[in-house]
């Protein structure tokens, strides 16, 4: 997280949140266009923090889903 507060705050969001087990987590992020989602999902610390987490045994339990914008009461980049 630390290295995604050196980027432009302005372009992107990403939350993460961990379920009451203490062990499941979900990532949201949202991006002002392809450029800057790249650039994020290309951050050196976070492509070893995937590396590590396939490494681990996981079973293929994290995925990725896309998820169609419909409102906020906020200001969604």
């Amino acid at each position: 997280m630390q290295d995604f507060k050196q980027l432009d705050q302005s372009l992107f969001n990403y939350a993460v949140f961990v379920k009451d087990d203490g062990v499941t987590f979900t990532h949201i992020s949202n991006y002002k266009d392809e450029k800057i989602q790249t650039e994020v999902l290309n951050v050196p610390s976070f492509l070893d923090f995937q590396k590590k987490r396939d490494a681990s045994g996981l079973n293929n339990s994290h995925n990725v889903q896309v998820l169609n914008y419909v409102g906020s009461t906020q200001k969604v980049i």
